[in-house]
């Protein structure tokens, strides 16, 4: 297998849907009694637009191709927090540089594709998911999603003219002839299709047909006015802030801001992973010295907030970054990594409950960080949303894992009206327990391999293990 990322066209990937799906009933893997449908109303809006869920997936492996973004939606993901990018697209990374056995660790900080391949793996996207979501009736809503782009790391990259157009391409796609181009495209390829096979497989007739490719017709060029701002662990607040006042003011978009678990400190970081079992990761307590401060991060969110305000934008935080720890493994090419998954959900929820309460919970707080089955339904009860998987969505069960969050989400959907300041007490609540709880301890999952010697199919492939090893 070559570690080269190559992206598939839009005309192959449309044949390769409908091929799939004809042959059996399922699209990129995901099986169709899997597709996630949405209720028929939900109270979860953020930057003017509806949500069906509050879930989706982050920026990294799950939202850099095409194929990645419709599985997420086809399983319950409404939120695409799209893969960073930055002016240097064309790094080699090591391979491999994601290692997710339990927690996880990766060492890949930037995009594997060109800005102008990345652009086109996030147009095909946008046009797929308003292909399935009127051909399989997946949503009531006008649209139901959101595309969040991010973007990295210094204000200088980001203003250079590749990555200015990138960002006000998204902002209007129609800027870009790629963007008719690929609906066209795919107008023909249905066009062309046996009317029979749409019929027979896809309960299509002529004029359900001629609807759709209608809608296909009006798909919005306006794909993102929000963006989630990325920047290299030890930026300086000064630069943070010039960052996004430039996104908030001259590019007009809603702004998130990640922040990384050392506003924490190291004594709270390092103590914390030890009475969690996780004493083997090592920290580099300069890290923490070179990060912004929680006392300098406190002002400048006041400061961005009302600035956001008077330009009549969004703001929020996005919690959070990865933990940058020491490569003591060796599974992973390089002297440092960066850590996510359960052992950060500890770190992240009391990070979140620290800043919220800062502001009385009146902060808008996107997050990531441990989110999994064990946590969703006691996360969104706080009022904390959206919600973003990465290394969730790496472990056995892949996206499927998706459609289980969203199935809880829904069942939790009106347990806080949205527009609501955030729930403190449950917040505080939900801190104080990660810290004693035995799903966050290392000790639950001290096993050498999950992996078991049966053979299993190229998809699907997941089983439960204790049925192997204690038939």
């Amino acid at each position: 297998m070559s570690d080269k990322m190559v992206p598939v066209s839009f005309t192959q990937l449309v044949n390769w849907m409908l091929a799939e799906f004809a042959g059996h009933k399922r699209i990129f893997g995901i099986p169709f009694s899997k597709f996630y449908r949405a209720g028929d109303k939900s109270e979860y809006k953020l930057f003017g637009e509806i949500l069906d869920t509050p879930l989706g997936p982050a920026a990294g492996p799950h939202t850099q191709l095409c194929q990645n973004i419709v599985s997420a939606y086809l399983t319950g993901g409404r939120f695409f927090e799209l893969k960073t990018v930055q002016k240097l697209d064309n790094l080699l990374i090591d391979k491999p540089c994601i290692d997710a056995k339990d927690e996880g660790y990766n060492v890949e900080w930037s995009q594997e594709l060109s800005l102008e391949e990345s652009y086109s793996e996030y147009i095909k996207g946008w046009i797929l998911i308003h292909f399935l979501k009127e051909l399989f009736s997946l949503s009531n809503a006008e649209r139901g999603f959101i595309f969040n782009m991010s973007v990295g790391y210094d204000l200088d990259g980001i203003m250079t003219e590749r990555m200015d157009q990138f960002i006000e391409e998204l902002k209007n796609a129609g800027r870009n002839s790629l963007f008719d181009s690929n609906k066209n495209d795919l107008i023909n390829q249905l066009q062309a299709t046996n009317p029979g096979l749409m019929e027979n497989s896809f309960s299509v007739s002529k004029n359900r047909l001629n609807e759709i490719i209608r809608k296909i017709k009006n798909i919005s060029p306006v794909i993102s006015g929000s963006v989630t701002l990325s920047t290299m662990h030890g930026c300086p607040p000064g630069e943070i802030e010039a960052i996004a006042k430039y996104l908030i003011k001259e590019k007009n978009l809603h702004t998130y801001v990640k922040l990384n678990p050392t506003l924490l400190g190291y004594n709270f970081v390092e103590s914390t992973l030890h009475r969690l079992g996780y004493k083997y990761v090592e920290l580099d307590s300069n890290s923490f010295d070179h990060d912004i401060q929680y006392n300098d991060a406190v002002p400048m969110l006041n400061r961005l907030r009302a600035f956001a305000s008077a330009h009549n934008r969004v703001f929020g935080i996005k919690l959070s970054n990865t933990l940058g720890v020491k490569n003591t493994n060796n599974a992973l090419p390089g002297s440092d990594m960066y850590m996510s998954g359960r052992a950060l959900f500890p770190l992240t929820i009391n990070l979140a409950s620290k800043i919220a309460s800062e502001f009385n919970g009146d902060i808008n707080i996107s997050f990531s960080g441990g989110s999994n089955q064990e946590n969703i339904q006691k996360l969104l009860q706080t009022g904390i949303f959206p919600v973003t998987f990465a290394t969730d969505l790496l472990k056995p069960g892949g996206y499927l894992r998706l459609a289980g969050l969203a199935e809880i989400a829904r069942d939790s959907q009106f347990a806080v009206k949205r527009g609501d300041k955030i729930n403190l007490a449950n917040l505080k609540s939900l801190a104080e327990e990660s810290l004693t709880d035995s799903n966050y301890f290392k000790g639950k999952r001290e096993i050498d391999s999950i992996k078991i010697q049966k053979s299993l199919p190229s998809f699907d492939c997941f089983i439960a293990p204790c049925q192997e090893a204690c038939p």
